[in-house]
């Protein structure tokens, strides 16, 4: 998957679904850890795969909640970059040094990106896309 069909799933995710938000949380795993995601059971575990065969994680056992922790988006955010959350709950994220594209993911009455941990979320994905392929 790549990084702009998670920004996508991003974008459309109503924060009160679960079972979409534990996706977006092994898809955004999937795709930290350059795994191929195959899918979700209905115990909230997934298949990755790098070999044959199917590998199978749990959420619970390593998988983090990327799309409702403040704390882990801390840990992903690439280095050399700073964040900020408006009043609005937009994010908006800069290189250190500013010789790379800044990052916005705003978070409006329109229903788009309606928490800001899915704003910071967004800004990061485009950032580490970014940077993977600059």
């Amino acid at each position: 998957m790549s990084a702009q069909d998670i920004l996508k799933m991003i974008e459309e995710v109503d924060p009160n679904d679960t079972a979409k938000l534990d996706e977006i949380d092994a898809r955004v795993w999937c795709f930290l850890n350059n795994r191929a995601f195959h899918g979700m059971t209905d115990k909230g575990q997934f298949y990755y795969n790098l070999h044959y065969p199917l590998s199978m994680a749990h959420p619970k056992e390593g998988i983090i909640e990327y799309a409702r922790s403040r704390d882990t988006l801390k840990a992903i955010r690439p280095e050399g970059w700073h964040y900020f959350i408006d009043s609005r709950g937009g994010c908006k994220l800069w290189s250190v040094d500013c010789t790379r594209p800044e990052f916005h993911a705003q978070n409006n009455n329109c229903g788009m990106l309606r928490t800001e941990e899915l704003a910071e979320l967004h800004a990061i994905i485009q950032a580490i896309d970014f940077e993977r392929t600059k």
